[in-house]
């Protein structure tokens, strides 16, 4: 937690989850987004249940807010993408009050899942001042790209989940990409087309997770890439609110 208030975030302890061998430290912004860091309760005891860190530190997953989980979960049955749940979770806040959410799990990965409150949002994301008011200026999510092996495969699939087409189609030497929009924030699919880049490295190492995360601020000109090392191997960019939209 200290690493990521050296970078600017209003950081807090959110408590342990269900199974009780992982914990999080939370990080919430004003447009109702969050950032969750997570960690084994017990350093020597990494089982099966937090198989993700096996990779090393980085993007596990991200979460979409569902408004209603039983209808998101029909659409999706419809569409033929396999998943689990809704299943219950809930974890105990360092105050004692627990919080309650359902989620559906995408069969075989975390990029993404659906997650519906059951207590109320505020009680998971709190939006009291001291917790969204960030020394950065960090004010929402704008955009998160995930690292793809197939973009044509991931397009069609991503199509399906969220209801929607591609926006914008974009190419380089390097990587191709397609990019979804919901709303004010984007997803943005990647594939590396050359081995030895950033992207490719990522991609083969961690699989199929978030390679950047874009982060609002409320300054004209964001602070840009910040530290891997200290943002414990996940890519954060703080965008200026000129670059907005």
């Amino acid at each position: 937690l200290a690493d990521y208030q050296a970078l600017g975030f209003a950081v807090y302890y959110g408590g342990k989850h269900t199974h009780k061998a992982t914990h999080n430290g939370l990080i919430s912004l004003a447009d109702g987004s969050y950032l969750e860091l997570l960690a084994p309760v017990d350093p020597d005891e990494i089982d099966g249940t937090i198989a993700l860190l096996a990779a090393g530190e980085g993007f596990a997953g991200y979460a979409l807010l569902s408004q209603d989980l039983a209808a998101d979960g029909a659409r999706l049955q419809a569409a033929g993408i396999p998943f689990v749940g809704p299943s219950d979770g809930h974890r105990d806040r360092y105050d004692g009050a627990r919080v309650v959410w359902q989620a559906i799990n995408l069969e075989g990965t975390r990029s993404p899942f659906l997650i519906a409150d059951v207590t109320d949002h505020l009680l998971r994301v709190p939006a009291d001042g001291d917790k969204i008011n960030h020394a950065n200026g960090a004010v929402g999510v704008s955009g998160v790209t995930v690292a793809v092996h197939d973009l044509a495969a991931a397009a069609t699939r991503y199509t399906k989940i969220l209801g929607v087409a591609p926006a914008q189609r974009s190419q380089s030497p390097e990587e191709e990409s397609v990019t979804f929009t919901l709303d004010s924030q984007t997803i943005t699919l990647a594939q590396p087309l050359v081995h030895g880049t950033a992207l490719a490295a990522h991609l083969a190492t961690f699989g199929e997770v978030p390679y950047l995360l874009q982060l609002q601020t409320d300054r004209e000109d964001g602070m840009g890439m910040l530290d891997l090392k200290m943002a414990h191997g996940a890519r954060l960019a703080l965008m200026g609110s000129e670059s907005h939209g």
